[in-house]
């Protein structure tokens, strides 16, 4: 890799570190996680793609509290 090519890559890292570290500052305070948080958590399985190519087909998991 070229220098000047190298210097914008750093650069445009810095950018993006920049971003996603002031974008969290602004954010709720950290909780701790409880047993009726994982009722709500989506589990992606199975993913498929079409003979064409053109779409993906997956399964969706989900957990049901009064049920299980």
């Amino acid at each position: 890799m070229n220098v000047p090519a190298a210097r914008t890559c750093c650069v445009a890292l810095n950018f993006v570190a920049v971003l996603l570290f002031t974008a969290n500052a602004g954010a709720e305070p950290q909780r701790l996680l409880k047993p009726e948080d994982f009722a709500v958590i989506r589990n992606v399985d199975e993913p498929q793609i079409s003979p064409d190519g053109n779409s993906i087909v997956y399964t969706v998991k989900t957990t049901d509290l009064e049920k299980d």
